[in-house]
């Protein structure tokens, strides 16, 4: 779970999981500080994260030479009707090209990209 608490400025806001924390915050245009990552960007940093790590449980599960992965993401909102995650990955290590297939298959599975292809609900409780 987790909780994000107002701070004294004008829109950060502390989020914690209970183990770590991270600061979100409005844009100096939108009257925050630039404090902290924005909500916006969490999403994007989601995206990024799971398909990072991902890859790299695969490449570990199947005993391939991945020496680093690096992820990036934008969300695109400009479409009315959708909103695109773009996306690139850098493999680096010794794989061949068929291995770097099986590893950019791999982000199709991805736990988070699965959960953002699914219909989403929002549903208030006072009871969490």
């Amino acid at each position: 779970m987790i909780t994000c608490t107002s701070d004294v400025q004008n829109f950060k806001t502390i989020t914690t999981n209970g183990d770590f924390q991270v600061i979100v915050d409005a844009s100096k245009d939108k009257g925050g500080s630039e404090s902290g990552f924005r909500p916006q960007e969490m999403l994007e940093v989601a995206v990024a994260s799971s398909m990072n790590i991902w890859i790299r449980m695969h490449a570990q599960k199947e005993g391939l030479p991945l020496q680093k992965v690096v992820t990036k993401v934008t969300l695109d909102r400009t479409s009315a009707p959708e909103a695109v995650f773009k996306y690139s990955v850098k493999l680096e290590g010794d794989l061949d090209e068929k291995q770097q297939k099986i590893l950019m298959q791999a982000i199709q599975s991805c736990p988070v990209r699965e959960t953002l292809m699914r219909k989403v609900s929002f549903q208030y409780s006072h009871k969490l």
